[in-house]
């Protein structure tokens, strides 16, 4: 008998056991995988989400009346959808707790709102790939289907979406050695946009290696660590008291008119990819200030800080500048939009309002709203969506410096 006749009986039996063995593995992978997202996650409370994949992140948030959102207000953008900020710093980093925007809608509009939000997505991940990940994950057979939304409010907050639309320009750039409106559409349509099969089950790997994460980047992390010190190189008047405030984002000075319509050639695109997918569904695009922006400003000049190719910078700039570039970026997001056929809401004015006598960030994390300021957010937003009428202009009312109007 030949040698490789004896070895064949065996060879057959060893690729049996390990086929049995690979269909166990994979067997036992979907049932733990249902049984976590199906039976695990519906019966418990969560005090933090970010090692969630995005559609058990929706699914498990508190500003709706049961775990499948109906009939709701989807917000998208970035960390302030997403509702980071002092607030949530107040409660222990407990996202159980109300801790943003969402939370003051819903308990205004006794309807459910739920947060597509993301901290440091630009528009094209806010707009897109959120949103497309989030309900075309729900169709997996782990999860419960989410339906579409009745309505759509998207941030835009004029802090750092440039800068973080210019990064995915590389990006775009890089995958097809160009960045004109042909390459960001069809970069958003087939890396944003699209969702595999074979992503259906990934979502306990997803899980898994997301706590990984969290956990080894956070394990010597305490909250305290996230706080910031009042005192800094900046003076506002609130009240009739002049404070202090540290070094924080602005409108994106260190950028000239060039860069900023790249910029907002992607957030155009990304709300034309919106306004195609949700057709029939309303829109609503919501200027978000930076902190600089909302103040009444002690001196004639001011102290921020950005962030460009992950390298934080600080730089100086003339109050008035800053507010004609707020006054700029807002116009021209605000034509934007409408062409969109959206509608179009300015919150600067509502944020000055308060911010004229309290603040509104701070007092540990200032780049975020606090309780009052998503309050004053939610508020501003509630009271314009009960009644339709066309979009806000632009205010330029900005709040004067101590030293001249």
């Amino acid at each position: 008998m030949r040698p490789s006749a004896r070895l064949w009986p065996g060879l057959r039996a060893a690729s049996l056991n390990a086929l049995i063995t690979l269909i166990a593995i994979i067997a036992g992978y979907l049932i733990i995988e249902l049984i976590f997202f199906r039976v695990f996650l519906p019966n418990v409370e969560l005090q933090s989400r970010p090692h969630l994949p995005e559609t058990a992140g929706v699914l498990l948030q508190r500003s709706k009346a049961g775990f499948v959102p109906q009939n709701y207000v989807a917000v998208l953008g970035d960390s302030y959808a997403e509702g980071l900020g002092n607030w949530l710093l107040k409660n222990g980093g407990n996202e159980a707790l109300p801790f943003g925007s969402v939370d003051v809608l819903h308990a205004i509009l006794r309807r459910d709102v739920v947060s597509f939000g993301r901290g440091g997505a630009g528009n094209a991940e806010g707009f897109v790939r959120q949103p497309a990940r989030i309900l075309a994950g729900s169709h997996c057979l782990i999860f419960p289907t989410i339906p579409e939304p009745d309505q759509i409010i998207a941030y835009f907050y004029e802090g750092n979406d440039i800068e973080d639309n210019l990064r995915f320009l590389q990006r775009v750039h890089q995958r097809f050695g160009k960045s004109d409106t042909t390459a960001i559409d069809q970069f958003l349509s087939t890396e944003y946009a699209h969702f595999s099969f074979w992503q259906c089950r990934l979502q306990l790997g997803d899980t898994i290696s997301r706590m990984t994460r969290f956990l080894f980047a956070y394990r010597n992390l305490k909250l305290s660590d996230l706080t910031e010190t009042l005192s800094g190189p900046n003076k506002v008047i609130v009240g009739q008291a002049e404070l202090d405030v540290p070094l924080v984002e602005a409108p994106p000075m260190q950028l000239d008119d060039d860069d900023i319509r790249k910029g907002l050639a992607v957030f155009e695109r990304s709300l034309l990819w919106l306004r195609h997918r949700f057709p029939a569904i309303s829109i609503t695009v919501v200027y978000i200030p930076a902190p600089l922006t909302v103040y009444r400003k002690a001196n004639p000049t001011v102290h921020y800080r950005y962030e460009t190719n992950d390298e934080l910078f600080t730089s100086t700039a003339g109050s008035a500048a800053l507010e004609r570039k707020s006054d700029q970026m807002c116009s021209w997001v605000r034509d934007m939009t409408t062409k969109a056929g959206a509608r179009f809401l300015d919150s600067r004015p509502a944020a000055r309002a308060v911010a004229a006598d309290n603040f509104i960030h701070g007092p540990d994390e200032w780049e975020h709203y606090n309780e009052l300021g998503y309050r004053t957010l939610a508020t501003f937003l509630a009271q314009a969506l009960s009644r339709s009428g066309d979009s806000d202009r632009c205010s330029a009312q900005a709040p004067p410096t101590q030293a001249g109007p």
